[in-house]
């Protein structure tokens, strides 16, 4: 069955070939070269074309398919969301009362103090894998960043890239699809209606989720670890596998494991895309 992508990219290959064979026919003629009748210029035009779609595919992959990738429309703004508090003593006329409630974000009308939460700061080496996300960013879409708070509503249209599990990212727990959790500090479960699975981060390992998922009018994608390592694990294989993962077409969760001391070198464990009837399903693509 041809369906209309198909037919677009038929007309497209077609339209090409067959301008490419009048220009250089008409660039032969002008520039008097000697030629063996239409057979010399239909392979010249051959020639010439591969090379004009060969450009095309290349700029296609360069510039404007990472864009695509992340369901980027018109001239909106990729926004990366971080987890992040913020600090009272910076804006505030009064000093808070205790210490323990100098640095809170807000959740609905109540505000959330960092009380010893280890982990649920932005660590340093997640600061450095945004850092080189960003730049390697800049290699693959011109498009305008934006960063903000999980806190916060962006006013902006445009997709989301959320760092961070929902136990720190508040825009991760919205973009997350109910059948992923992290329901304590060390773990991440996945239930379907096969199975239920619970992946546990230890001292050598940490497991992640790199997910496209769309809420309401918003597309997301959340790179999301149990630890600070898997969340960097999810940052890099969301940048350099990104061709992969576009093959899922629209929302997709991709569970994946690295070790601690290298989480530049994610391994793929899983994928999952919705299912007919709502639930989420195995996707064996590799």
């Amino acid at each position: 069955m041809v369906t209309s992508r198909t037919s677009s990219k038929i007309v497209w290959l077609v339209a090409t070939f067959s301008s490419t064979m009048l220009f250089v026919w008409e660039f032969e003629k002008q520039m008097g070269f000697q030629t063996n009748g239409l057979k010399w210029v239909v392979i010249n035009a051959i020639i010439a074309s591969l090379v004009v779609v060969g450009f095309w595919i290349f700029l296609y992959h360069a510039i404007w398919g990472f864009a695509k990738f992340l369901k980027v429309e018109g001239n909106e703004p990729i926004i990366l969301v971080v987890g992040a508090y913020k600090d009272t003593r910076e804006w505030a006329s009064e000093k808070p009362k205790e210490e323990k409630e100098r640095y809170f974000k807000q959740k609905a009308n109540d505000k959330v103090h960092l009380e010893g939460a280890h982990g649920y700061l932005t660590g340093l080496e997640t600061t450095r894998m945004i850092s080189q996300f960003v730049y390697k960013l800049r290699d693959l879409t011109s498009r305008k960043l934006l960063v903000v708070r999980d806190d916060e509503t962006p006013s902006d249209a445009g997709p989301l890239v959320c760092f961070g599990s929902s136990r720190s990212n508040f825009q991760s727990e919205v973009f997350l699809p109910s059948f992923v959790k992290f329901p304590d500090a060390t773990s991440l479960s996945v239930t379907n209606k096969i199975a239920h699975t619970v992946y546990s981060s230890d001292e050598n390992k940490d497991y992640a989720i790199v997910a496209r998922y769309k809420v309401g009018s918003r597309w997301a994608f959340v790179c999301a670890g149990i630890d600070e390592e898997g969340t960097i694990a999810a940052g890099h294989y969301l940048l350099e596998r990104w061709k992969c993962l576009d093959k899922f077409g629209g929302s997709f969760v991709q569970i994946i494991c690295c070790h601690k001391s290298a989480p530049d070198s994610p391994e793929q464990i899983q994928a999952f895309v919705p299912g007919q009837h709502g639930d989420w399903v195995f996707d064996d693509r590799n």
